[in-house]
C-alpha cells in the first residue's frame, strides 16, 4: 500500500502560493501567523479623523495609532473602529484592516484616551 501524504505537502511548489494565498491566516503561532508588529498610521495625519472627533486635540490625535489596510488583527485582541463609535470588538486571526475601516487596538493607546474614543465619562 502507498503512503499517503498531507494535503499540504501533496501540492507540488509551484501552486502552493495560488491554491493556498493565506496559509498562516487565523494560527496563533508566531512562526506561522501573523507577527506580533502591526503598521499604524497617525490619525492626526488622517482628515477623516478630525471630523469624527473635533473634541480630541492634535496631540491627543498623534497618540492614536492606526492600522494600515491590510494589516492583519490580533486574535483576542480588543479594537475600536473609528468610523462607527463605541464599536469596540475582538479580533480574530482571519480579519485585517481595510480602507473602509479606522481600526485602533486598545493595547496601543492610552487608557484616558481609550475611554474617551468609546465615550466613556471621567469620574
Amino acid at each position: 500500500m502507498t503512503e499517503r501524504k498531507p494535503f499540504a505537502t501533496a501540492i507540488p511548489d509551484p501552486w502552493k502560493q495560488d491554491l493556498n494565498p493565506d496559509a498562516g491566516a487565523g494560527i496563533n503561532d508566531p512562526q506561522v501567523g501573523p507577527s506580533d508588529q502591526q503598521e499604524t498610521i497617525p490619525a492626526a495625519d488622517l482628515k477623516a479623523v478630525f471630523a469624527l472627533y473635533p473634541n480630541l486635540s492634535d496631540d491627543e490625535l498623534r497618540h492614536i495609532p492606526i492600522l494600515k489596510p491590510g494589516t492583519r488583527l490580533k486574535p483576542g485582541a480588543r479594537y475600536l473602529d473609528l468610523r462607527t463609535p463605541g464599536s469596540e470588538f475582538s479580533g480574530r486571526g482571519d480579519m485585517e484592516a481595510t480602507a473602509d475601516h479606522l481600526y485602533v487596538a486598545k493595547d496601543e493607546v492610552d487608557y484616558e484616551l481609550w475611554n474617551k474614543l468609546i465615550g466613556k465619562q471621567p469620574r
